[in-house]
């Protein structure tokens, strides 16, 4: 049985509500273009702020001010898919600017001074954090729910061969619309969660796991999923050739494919 978690109130902070237009019925979704890495923002329509890893480095911080109202200088949740740098780092950067109202992260063991770092900052400045696990979902406004998929268990203080593979993958639901947000998931995790949901995966969207790399969005996946569009987070003439160009195509026979290299910072309105 799912257990529904109301964030707001468990960390009993009372965010003011930014919203540029308090009239608004719309969300707002962006694919931040931090360079070579995930930056996924939310907005609900009450003014509430999510985001979805934090980028490599400092990025971030030019990024937010474009999309958040004037003066806000508040997220109230993040969720931290695994720890490597080019989602983790610039988590860094924006604590130092920023009031935090929760961290949820799968808490997986890494071997990196900054995700050492970053616990130690959390801590510090007294931000609750939360293990994700399927069995929690994060209601975060009105009709507004973020579902987690994997991980199945808990991952604190386990060890992982390929840490892209304990990425957190989570459903984000606004009214109507879903968008299966999959991290850095390779291959081996996109099986397990095609065996284990099959057709509950069907989304609106997807954001690409892992950059568009080859290891990622395989055809049972992307037959689960069905995405009448896909956001590719992405850098410029990056050392890794992400995107790989087949795992475009692939992603292109289902709908259209928006890529941060090439279109910059992509937004969403929905109807919340």
């Amino acid at each position: 049985m799912k257990v529904i978690v109301a964030v707001f109130l468990h960390v009993c902070i009372v965010s003011f509500c930014f919203a540029v237009d308090l009239r608004s019925s719309h969300a707002k979704l962006a694919f931040l273009d931090v360079g070579q890495g995930d930056a996924i923002l939310l907005i609900t329509k009450e003014g509430r702020t999510i985001l979805f890893d934090a980028g490599p480095d400092r990025n971030i911080l030019k990024e937010l001010p474009q999309q958040l109202p004037v003066f806000q200088k508040r997220i109230d949740l993040i969720f931290l898919t695994h720890p490597h740098a080019d989602h983790l780092d610039g988590l860094l950067a924006l604590l130092q600017s920023y009031s935090v109202g929760g961290v949820v992260f799968t808490g997986v063991l890494y071997d990196s001074s900054n995700y050492q770092l970053l616990k130690k900052e959390l801590r510090a400045k007294n931000i609750p954090m939360f293990i994700a696990r399927y069995d929690e979902d994060f209601e975060l406004a009105e009709n507004v729910l973020v579902d987690v998929l994997f991980p199945f268990d808990s991952l604190e203080d386990k060890n992982f061969k390929n840490v892209n593979n304990s990425s957190l993958v989570a459903m984000l639901h606004v009214n109507d619309f879903t968008c299966l947000l999959s991290g850095d998931a390779e291959k081996e995790l996109e099986s397990l969660l095609v065996k284990y949901y099959a057709k509950d995966l069907e989304a609106d969207c997807l954001k690409a796991g892992h950059h568009g790399s080859k290891t990622s969005s395989t055809w049972p996946f992307l037959q689960s999923v069905q995405p009448q569009e896909t956001f590719v987070s992405v850098g410029r003439d990056n050392k890794y050739g992400h995107p790989n160009h087949d795992t475009i195509c692939h992603l292109q026979i289902w709908g259209a494919v928006k890529r941060t290299d090439n279109d910059g910072t992509i937004v969403r309105f929905l109807l919340q």
